[in-house]
């Protein structure tokens, strides 16, 4: 039987692999001779105990159901604070203990450790970067912001020691006619690569200037601090050599996110290896691509490498590249070597399909290649992980009572503040289907036909016969009407006769829709074609007909639309929040914010929007003067007042949900 290799390539691959030239497999790597860093020595000392420092940061309490009534108004917005949250985080990474006894969960939110059989939280650590466990499974080791890295029991998840970079956390301001100091010189101490020795006495931290720290479990003070020109930038990878002798680590393409689309090269991708004992390079190599998941083999000295897809093999004692071999692969998802190590099997992505493909080892001749399935997710984790309420897939959140509301995904609704979830059941082959959360319907179209599903799954269809391809539909508030769209086509179905009505008049392909609650007015957002402009259109359902010419707008996607409640104007999110008179469909206000989701308080006076990096605005509707703002740290793509007024609801990219109003 294979040696089994599971080779798992972490966030650090994902930009590296961006940045990688196209390799046809051959690429030669260069090995320079290298003087020796300066020798630190290392000596054993026993286990810490527990700090009196506090054990975990505890869950968000939650907050009484229900919470104060009081509406958020113009003259208290701001008043306004984070007062709940639901949902813990989409699992980012995690790793069962002790035969799956335990699980370790890394989300947005930091680290949780719990027991799964019976399931208990048994510690959560906030603000987490990543995670590294033990071999012998007694300690987890999480690193955090500002060079910081923090080891716990995990029998009880007590803190037992904090590691710091001497350094801190600082940075100069930005100067574009010297990115290399800029960068250099920013959050030096931040931790790249943190891992444990195999015999869970020693943990290597690496640091984005380039320190590697070699901590003793229980010293106060690095029993060796390498610093060398060699490790040039944070190592994405440490890895450990079986024996314990050493260490491997590999750092990449250095990027710094400028404003989001700016960014700026530093320097390639290099791997490195150094004799614990006494801290000096054995050798390096370096790569105009990258090198990833670092992996060795049962003999204890031969490491492999990916590149894309390319396998590298390494004789770890020397440090030297010992041979490659391409795969033709897009990546790999996993490699196995045969237990006599004559044999190669990996497995991943070619032109759409997942191969495996069999070769010799290390020549890295093709044998065989057949197509397999994807790899399988592991519905026990996936089971556990939701019960949790580490939610998943969620996109998109409705009030359907005073201080109630329903989120949805793709198959399970979730009504909070009860955390009520009910199965969604779709054909496999549905595309874009409508939640209407009030009473879980749920439309979607499919070749020039309009489905509409009740909550116990009964189904109605309608003729559309203009939408054969059609990319959206959409319910008015009383359920009279469903718009049905596909690209610059719209058709508006009355759902009380069957009829449909073909709308004319629209010039750019649609985006989304919206209905005034009494359902007499239907507004419409378009795309935006590359160097054009999108556009809003307002018509009017009885009889179907367009009331205004287009509204030409800037060159963003018209994301979300909103009709007061008093249909007296319209709020549109493109590029700027927009309002529109209803009467004229002249441009009211106009609030240049960078957003992804917008809300409309119910008495109308209130412009919510949450932006890219968590924050929530508050604008006035009136005159478009910013109120408050809510501070958070992850994209917001749902926003809704609850009904009464009493509360703001933002549902996140990390699938957690957060409640503010007023304390």
């Amino acid at each position: 039987m294979p040696t089994k290799i599971t080779i798992t390539l972490i966030l650090f691959t994902l930009l590296f692999s961006a940045c990688a030239p196209a390799t046809d497999g051959t690429a030669p790597i260069t090995s320079p001779s290298t003087p020796a860093a300066a020798p630190a020595t290392a000596t054993a000392s026993p286990p810490p105990t527990a700090t009196t420092e506090p054990t975990a940061t505890p869950l968000p309490s939650p907050t009484p159901i229900p919470w104060t009534s009081q509406a958020i108004r113009l003259d208290n917005a701001g008043q306004v604070v984070e007062i709940n949250r639901w949902g813990r985080g989409v699992a980012e990474r995690s790793q069962y203990l002790n035969q799956g006894t335990g699980l370790v969960v890394l989300t947005s939110l930091g680290v949780y450790l719990y027991e799964t059989e019976p399931a208990r939280l048994v510690a959560f650590i906030p603000n987490t970067i990543d995670f590294s466990i033990s071999p012998d499974e007694a300690w987890l080791a999480t690193s955090h912001d500002g060079g910081e890295v923090k080891l716990w029991k995990v029998a009880d998840g007590a803190l037992a020691q904090t590691f710091q970079h001497p350094l801190g956390r600082y940075a100069l301001p930005w100067n574009s006619d010297n990115p290399d100091e800029y960068i250099e010189n920013m959050g030096v101490a931040d931790v790249g690569a943190i891992e444990f020795s195999p015999d869970s006495a020693q943990l290597a931290v690496g640091y984005l200037d380039g320190t590697l720290d070699i901590w003793q479990i229980g010293q106060d003070a690095p029993a060796a601090s390498i610093r060398n020109d060699i490790i040039n930038t944070v190592p994405a990878y440490l890895r450990y050599s079986p024996d314990g002798k050493t260490l491997v680590a590999i750092t990449g393409i250095k990027f710094l996110d400028i404003w989001v689309t700016q960014r700026v090269k530093v320097s390639g991708a290099r791997i490195s290896f150094w004799n614990v004992d006494d801290s000096s390079l054995i050798a390096y190599a370096k790569d105009p691509g990258f090198f990833a998941a670092p992996t060795f083999l049962a003999d204890g000295k031969t490491l492999l490498t990916l590149s894309g897809g390319i396998v590298r093999i390494w004789d770890a004692q020397a440090g030297k590249e010992t041979g490659h071999f391409g795969t033709n692969l897009e990546e790999l998802y996993s490699l196995e070597i045969s237990a006599d190590g004559s044999q190669a099997v990996v497995s991943g992505p070619a032109n759409g399909k997942t191969v495996q493909q069999v070769r010799s080892f290390p020549a890295g001749n093709l044998i065989e290649q057949t197509e397999i399935d994807p790899p399988a997710e592991d519905s026990r984790l996936k089971q556990f992980l939701f019960d949790q309420e580490h939610y998943t897939g969620l996109r998109g959140l409705a009030a359907i009572e005073e201080q109630e509301l329903r989120a949805w995904a793709a198959s399970y609704w979730l009504t909070l503040p009860s955390g009520l979830v009910e199965p969604v059941q779709l054909p496999e082959d549905v595309a874009a289907p409508y939640f209407y959360a009030q009473d879980q319907t749920i439309l979607w179209c499919k070749d020039g036909v309009l489905h509409v599903r009740a909550s116990d799954g009964a189904t109605k269809t309608f003729e559309a016969p203009s939408q054969k391809r059609c990319s959206g539909a959409a319910l008015s508030p009383q359920k009279t009407y469903a718009a049905v769209w596909g690209k610059n086509y719209l058709t508006l179905v009355n759902l009380q006769t069957g009829q449909p009505q073909d709308m004319l008049g629209l010039q750019r392909d649609m985006n989304t829709v919206a209905f005034s609650a009494d359902e007499n007015l239907l507004i419409t957002g378009s795309l935006a074609p590359q160097w054009n402009t999108s556009e809003v259109v307002f018509w009017q359902t009885d009889p179907p007909r367009s009331l205004y010419f287009p509204q030409r707008l800037d060159d963003r996607d018209i994301l979300e639309i909103i009709v007061s409640s008093d249909k007296s104007f319209v709020l549109t999110l493109g590029g700027r929040i927009r309002t529109w008179q209803v009467e004229d469909g002249n441009n009211l206000v106009s609030i240049d914010s960078y957003s992804y989701s917008i809300a409309l308080s119910p008495d109308d006076k209130i412009i919510a929007n949450g932006d890219y990096y968590g924050d929530i605005y508050l604008w006035s509707a009136a005159d478009g003067s910013q109120l408050a703002m809510l501070p958070g740290d992850e994209q917001v793509i749902a926003l809704e007042f609850t009904a009464d007024g009493s509360g703001l609801v933002a549902l996140s990219a990390d699938g957690v949900i957060r409640l503010w109003g007023l304390p």
